[in-house]
């Protein structure tokens, strides 16, 4: 497939699909959008990291903590900068966000005004690479994932990478949507192996009956080295294999 565009009308929204082979075609994809289009990507994402439950409107440079406000809860140092500056979002989490995972999907929804109300992204890279890129390549993490999720290091996994919803548009059903259209990619698209890792436990259930229901045998486990957690609940890691291979 190549920039496969599937719009999708429902009640409130409007769901563009772009799916895409390569690092070229991904870049393809993101440059065909509008500055607008980009900035709203951009507002959604700090909109919904800068809130809760994750407060990441500001980032220390001197400890590595997040803040709601601009001083670090951790290290009191003052006048914190942005933790996800618009500019370093559209010229490069984004871009990198898809041509990490190729092949890929992007699935974007509009609102009846054509403004974006959220986005997910989802891709193939090797388990080695994820880590690499999700865990700071940090070894005891990638031995632990070989180890309980039964994933060669050198394997390719459909990776369920980001989804950005905007606070207003939260429990409207858009993150089942998105979770559902993704999932159909990746049994489009033949995957053995679909992983994924969240600190929400209603959204993990989610992906559970999903997976299950298209013939996935799901597995969920913190991985050694992985020690974010929020307000008492540890991040989760997921692996789901096709047919409980």
């Amino acid at each position: 497939m190549r920039n496969e565009i599937l719009t999708t009308n429902t009640t409130n929204y409007k769901l563009d699909k772009f799916t895409y082979t390569s690092c070229d075609e991904a870049s393809d994809v993101f440059d065909s959008f509008s500055d607008t289009q980009k900035g709203q990507m951009a507002t959604v994402y700090q909109n919904a990291f800068g809130g809760e439950p994750w407060y990441e409107k500001f980032a220390c440079l001197s400890c590595g903590a997040y803040a709601a406000g601009s001083s670090c809860p951790t290290c009191w140092k003052e006048d914190l900068p942005e933790a996800y500056p618009m500019d370093a979002l559209v010229n490069e989490t984004f871009p990198e966000m898809l041509d990490r995972f190729t092949p890929g999907v992007l699935l974007i929804a509009y609102d009846t005004e054509e403004n974006v109300s959220g986005f997910s992204t989802g891709g193939f890279i090797s388990l080695e690479g994820l880590v690499d890129f999700k865990y700071k390549g940090d070894e005891r993490t990638l031995f632990s994932l070989e180890k309980k999720g039964g994933i060669d290091r050198k394997a390719d996994v459909f990776y369920d990478n980001e989804t950005c919803i905007d606070p207003s548009r939260q429990k409207s059903g858009l993150g089942r949507l998105f979770s559902q259209e993704r999932l159909q990619t990746a049994v489009s698209m033949d995957t053995e192996t679909v992983c994924g890792r969240t600190i929400n436990l209603p959204w993990l259930r989610l992906k559970e009956r999903q997976l299950t229901a298209s013939s996935y045998t799901v597995s969920s486990f913190t991985p050694e080295g992985d020690t974010y957690a929020m307000n008492g609940v540890q991040r989760r890691f997921y692996v789901a294999k096709k047919g409980g291979k």
